[in-house]
Formats: structure tokens, C-alpha cells, sequence
């Protein structure tokens, strides 16, 4: 999502709401994918042979990838909403409502 200089109160408003969801989108993945991290990180204690370890650590490094990716996106889109809320609070104080 981009800001615009122009974006006036309503514009920003919605934006923020866009925001707030897809915090709670990505939240609900982050959660999801703890659960596939979770089980990868356990099929690696119960591997047996060399080769299903080895194979079960590649799924368990997928799956750390894709949740650090996810709680990097979370962080992302929170700093886009804390901006968006500091530029409805300025446009408050500034006497825009």
C-alpha cells in the first residue's frame, strides 16, 4: 500500500482498515505456520535414518523460512499502520475534522 501527500482524511481512514486487516490475515498464517513448524521441527527428532533427518531438516528450514517471512510482513504492515494512525492524529490536531 502507498501513501499519497494527497490523500485526504477518508482516503487515509480506509487505508487504515486495509492495514488492520491484513495484520490479522497475516497473523492467522503466522499462527498456521508455527503449527507446520511445529510438526517439522518434530519430524526431525523422530527420523530414524540419516536420510529421513536430512530430509526432515530441509522441511524444517522451509518452514522457519516461511515463518520469519510472515513476521517480517507483520512488522511491515504494523509500521504502515502506526504511520497511518500518526497522519489521522496530525490531521486531527491540525484542525482537518
Amino acid at each position: 500500500m502507498e501513501l499519497q501527500p494527497t490523500d485526504d482524511v477518508a482516503t487515509l481512514q480506509g487505508k487504515l482498515c486495509i492495514s488492520i486487516n491484513e495484520t490479522i490475515k497475516l497473523t492467522e498464517q503466522l499462527k498456521e505456520y508455527g503449527g507446520i513448524l511445529n510438526s517439522a521441527k518434530v519430524e526431525v527428532l523422530r527420523s530414524n535414518t540419516k536420510e529421513e533427518k536430512q530430509l526432515a531438516k530441509i522441511k524444517e528450514q522451509e518452514a522457519e523460512g516461511s515463518f520469519a517471512e510472515i513476521k517480517a510482513l507483520i512488522k511491515l504492515q504494523k509500521e504502515i499502520t502506526n504511520g497511518l494512525k500518526t497522519l489521522l492524529k496530525a490531521e486531527h490536531l491540525s484542525g482537518g475534522f
